[in-house]
């Protein structure tokens, strides 16, 4: 190890670097796998990789011998405009224009680089989100004042996660807790709202219907170690979710019945059509709510679009689980021809249009109806989220064949 070429050990430092920077920002164990294996055939080494959602084991051999590299990171979240940033690194690198010690010093700079937005953007942005998703769900007054105030809370809370520890370990808890209280007092403000599209519209952002999507996509690609820890990982998600929505309920049974003065002049159903408005607040949300620099924000707000109309019509046409093989065809095919065409990461598509199929909503309610021993709704509701996840990952795959990725990531 000390007698390895120092020339061999910058490149492996990069190599590792830009490993440990997708794996932050979400890329999927296999992708990253086959992009640095490419990497080093390019820097004349031969490497092998493990990576998992909370490690990274790397091996290389060079002629002064083999050098191994081990990085414990925490999972993390999802930033398409640090994505971009960090693909366009790795592929200049790739095409020896980044020499290994400019790649490592550019590469702090994009984790170090202040956030593309203000907190107030975001915030106001996790709002229209919940606001914009309910119009889709069930258009009315009543769901969308109380989702559009639930969603605000809930991106209260999430800053609070990312600027304090003990938060963070009890985020979705927590945020489940707040939003199904405040969902029970909003309705009785504002009747005729439906409780169960206030919740799900209210913690949208927090269902990991990505990461059990992701979690199955490893899986069936036999990358079990990481597949599985994913997979968990998003069932502990949904299980912190559930016990704050049973939690809640629980608590209420036990006070007094609370009275408000409803607000009966609020309770106006809103026509079909107001989906469409409700589409490109969430499309455009979501741009800002996951960070897509400003000149990405339309491919995010179109990727969001399409991934709705296609699981709507998908759904209507062949049910909830084919629809989402048809949703993920589409996805996944116009997510590979647009990252070839633009020289953008697959992510940068291929998730905002995963995102809003939201498998996780069907584990959520599956999970709360086993706690209250509804058996029947709660198994169903499980079977259905597999099924669906299921069909996703097919679809995307299926995608991939129709058109190929111009690379790895």
């Amino acid at each position: 190890m000390n007698q390895a070429n120092p020339a061999y050990l910058t490149e492996i430092d990069a190599i590792v670097e830009i490993g440990t920077s997708f794996h932050r920002l979400g890329i999927n164990a296999y992708r990253i796998e086959a992009s640095l294996s490419s990497l080093a055939k390019i820097k004349g080494l031969q490497g092998q990789f493990f990576f998992t959602p909370t490690i990274i084991i790397a091996s290389f051999k060079t002629p002064d011998g083999e050098i191994g590299r081990h990085v414990r990171i925490e999972p993390g979240h999802i930033d398409l405009g640090r994505l971009c940033a960090v693909d366009a690194l790795a592929h200049q690198y790739a095409q020896q224009t980044l020499p290994a010690p400019e790649l490592l010093q550019a590469l702090e700079k994009v984790h170090k680089d202040a956030e593309l937005y203000p907190q107030w953007a975001r915030l106001c942005c996790f709002a229209l989100s919940s606001g914009g998703l309910s119009l889709v769900f069930a258009p009315s007054i009543p769901n969308l004042l109380a989702s559009l105030i639930l969603g605000f809370i809930v991106g209260l809370l999430d800053w609070g996660s990312d600027h304090f520890e003990r938060m963070r370990q009890l985020h979705e808890a927590t945020a489940a807790f707040v939003v199904t209280m405040g969902a029970i007092i909003l309705k009785m403000i504002f009747p005729g709202g439906d409780l169960d599209i206030i919740i799900l519209a209210g913690l949208i952002k927090l269902l990991p219907g990505l990461s059990l999507t992701v979690a199955l996509a490893e899986l069936s690609q036999n990358h079990l170690a990481s597949g599985t820890a994913r997979f968990m990982g998003a069932m502990m998600t949904l299980l912190k979710l559930t016990f704050g929505i049973i939690l809640a309920n629980r608590i209420l049974s036990f006070l007094p019945e609370l009275t408000f003065s409803p607000l009966n002049f609020l309770n106006i159903a809103l026509p079909t059509w107001t989906l469409v408005p409700g589409l490109l607040a969430y499309s455009f949300s979501t741009a800002i709510v996951y960070k897509a620099n400003p000149q990405d924000s339309w491919a995010v707000f179109c990727a969001g679009l399409v991934g709705a109309l296609s699981i709507k019509i998908g759904g209507q046409l062949l049910g909830a689980d084919m629809g989402a093989f048809l949703a993920g065809l589409v996805i996944g095919a116009l997510s590979n021809y647009c990252a070839n065409l633009f020289s953008k990461p697959v992510g940068l598509f291929q998730w905002p249009g995963i995102l809003i199929i939201v498998p996780g909503s069907f584990g959520l309610k599956g999970l709360s109806a086993l706690f209250v021993h509804n058996y029947d709704i709660g198994f169903t509701a499980l079977v259905t989220t597999f099924a669906v996840s299921i069909s996703l990952v097919a679809g995307l795959f299926f995608g991939n064949l129709i058109i190929r990725p111009r690379s790895s990531v």
